[in-house]
């Protein structure tokens, strides 16, 4: 028995290491924008970048409202290009769910997110999970998932196998106390349909951004996470949500848990 102790604690330590290896997480946040169109990228969402470093996540996911925006190409251009001089310094996979600032009614825009961004809805796996993202931003079609896309989504879903989806797209499927409006039940029955289509496939997480706070609800079986305070200012006070954050969820046999991470300086 004394010979075989050392294959013992062997064996052990190999069952830890797979035990810890079975949670992966993934970070999210949004309203990273600054506060003018000439006006660097802002200290928070800086800060969140280092902060993601140490997290070690596997993928990142930014809902958009990512740069003041413009209807000229030209100067959206530049301001993407001082977005991803920070963004990029993640050496990791990344997404982004396009904003309004973004897309700014503009055609030229959005062509030329949907080429940068290899189309503005998507979906991937990655282990047990389905990702899914949206575009609440298409010309004509704001706050509203129609048409073409609606059809898209309906086939992911529909043929999805993976245990846990998550869904994010820029505006929020529900209104809360303190919103715009501008979200998808502005509109009840494309709003309906759609929360009737996660119904049906299981989905349980929605996680956007546009408004400029923290906010947590479940509504009609969908759990709605807010995260809108990247680093563009915020909208209410820290009672209500508008406190700087990004949120960490963490995904572990077959669990979800998600975080807010308060941005500290």
């Amino acid at each position: 028995m004394k010979n075989l102790l050392p294959y013992l604690c062997l064996i052990i330590l190999f069952l830890s290491g797979c035990a810890g290896e079975n949670e992966w997480r993934f970070v999210v946040f949004g309203n990273s924008r600054p506060d003018g169109a000439t006006e660097p990228q802002p200290h928070v969402f800086r800060k969140i970048i280092k902060n993601i470093e140490n997290e070690s996540p596997f993928l990142v996911i930014n809902v958009g409202d990512i740069i003041w925006g413009s209807s000229d190409l030209a100067c959206t251009k530049k301001q993407m290009r001082e977005f991803y001089r920070v963004f990029n310094t993640l050496k990791i996979p990344k997404y982004i769910a396009v904003g309004e600032h973004e897309i700014a009614g503009s055609e030229e825009n959005q062509n030329y997110f949907k080429k940068k961004l290899g189309g503005l809805y998507k979906t991937f796996t990655h282990k047990n999970c389905r990702f899914i993202i949206l575009n609440s931003e298409e010309i004509g079609s704001e706050s509203k998932i129609a048409g073409k896309q609606f059809l898209w989504l309906e086939r992911v879903l529909s043929t999805n196998k993976k245990k846990h989806v998550f869904v994010f797209a820029h505006r929020p499927l529900f209104a809360v106390e303190t919103s715009e409006g501008a979200c998808f039940d502005s509109y009840p029955q494309d709003g309906a349909k759609l929360v009737e289509l996660f119904n049906r496939y299981g989905v349980r997480y929605f996680i956007a951004g546009h408004e400029r706070f923290y906010n947590r609800c479940e509504n009609k079986g969908v759990i709605q996470y807010i995260s809108g305070g990247a680093g563009a200012p915020l909208k209410v006070s820290e009672e209500n949500g508008g406190f700087h954050h990004y949120l960490i969820v963490k995904v572990k046999d077959g669990n979800v848990d998600i975080q807010i991470k308060k941005v500290v300086f």
